[in-house]
């Protein structure tokens, strides 16, 4: 049986305004269907913030989409 292909991903950024304009680029190109809660991650290198959003496109769509327009500022996971 195939595995199917997960309509969810996780967003990273290093600032909470990065990753608001990132959601807000990603609604305004449809490419999310809701968005979760925004978290602060706290890691060693720095706080980071992420948020778990579900997909219209699939990953790499969503990925390309977001690099294009914010660079290294922002990681689809």
């Amino acid at each position: 049986m195939k595995r199917k292909k997960s309509k969810s991903a996780t967003i990273i950024a290093a600032y909470a305004t990065d990753l608001q304009l990132a959601l807000r680029w990603a609604k305004l190109n449809k490419a999310l269907k809701s968005v979760g809660e925004i978290r602060e991650l706290g890691l060693k290198s720095g706080k980071r913030y992420s948020v778990t959003v579900k997909l219209r496109t699939s990953k790499s769509e969503l990925s390309t989409l977001l690099k294009n327009r914010f660079g290294v500022f922002i990681k689809v996971v």
